[in-house]
């Protein structure tokens, strides 16, 4: 992560094997969200398939195909985040306020 908060591709690897899969969409919109947002904190990006199953994905997640991550953000303003990233393009947008992140995809080519 850069000084301003925006994600570089070492944020995005795997946090147990330190692989990388990155759909490139995904990872430009993330950047632009960024920029817009004033910086994020990426919690979980790309995950091999034995890490999803450790951290209890769900078979077949999008982070497991580069396609997905998981930003901090607290609950009070995950809605505002979640209608930027919207705007930016992704396509799934889920809100754990309780858990303080939201998981952002890229389902479509």
């Amino acid at each position: 992560m850069n000084r301003r908060g925006i994600p570089e591709r070492e944020d995005l690897r795997c946090r147990c094997c330190g692989a990388l899969v990155l759909h490139e969409p995904l990872y430009g919109a993330l950047r632009e969200l960024a920029r817009r947002w004033g910086g994020v904190r990426v919690t979980s990006g790309y995950r091999c398939p034995s890490h999803n199953r450790r951290v209890g994905g769900v078979p077949g997640s999008l982070h497991t195909r580069g396609r997905a991550v998981d930003l901090a953000c607290p609950a009070s303003r995950q809605g505002e985040l979640l209608a930027l990233a919207k705007e930016l393009g992704f396509d799934q947008r889920i809100p754990y306020p309780s858990r303080g992140f939201v998981h952002l995809g890229w389902r479509r080519k």
